[in-house]
């Protein structure tokens, strides 16, 4: 008869196997995004890198991963560009990171202010949904850093 379940040896190894094609798929849509970036289609080498970040096992391997697709999208798509970099500051602050969080925030402020004087003062449709989801993240983020910087 064979046993109903597997041994454990064979769940460590397929887990494991996961991992390593995860980090091969990432490696793949890294590269692909590189060779957009050279070819200057910003546009799909964000996409690229965003689906690289998806993929990574490690939190600060995707956060620079969206970090990087924010980059690229700056130049075509500066809305997709504050939502990689929200999801990069999401990691961030989750692993502790108050500094890199707040200089993304900072990025998002610049990118804000462009999207403004692009539209003539105005701001697009979507800017105001994504200025909701910064202020709703901020004070989680706040009280993080109120918890561990020295001067609070």
């Amino acid at each position: 008869m064979r046993p109903l379940r597997r041994d454990t040896k064979d769940r460590s190894r397929s887990k494991q196997k996961n991992q390593e094609c995860g980090e091969k798929v990432s490696a793949i849509y890294h590269q692909a995004g590189n060779h957009f970036k050279m070819s200057k289609n910003w546009l799909s080498a964000g996409e690229a890198f965003a689906k690289s970040a998806n993929y990574r096992e490690y939190p600060y391997d995707s956060a620079t991963d969206h970090t990087e697709a924010a980059n690229c999208y700056k130049k075509v798509k500066p809305d997709l560009a504050i939502e990689s970099l929200l999801k990069a500051s999401e990691i961030q602050a989750e692993n502790d990171k108050s500094q890199m969080v707040a200089k993304y925030h900072e990025e998002i402020g610049k990118l804000l202010e462009g999207v403004g004087k692009r539209t003539q003062g105005g701001l697009l449709a979507g800017v105001g949904t994504m200025l909701r989801g910064i202020s709703s993240s901020l004070p989680t983020l706040l009280g993080h850093c109120c918890t561990t910087h020295p001067y609070f």
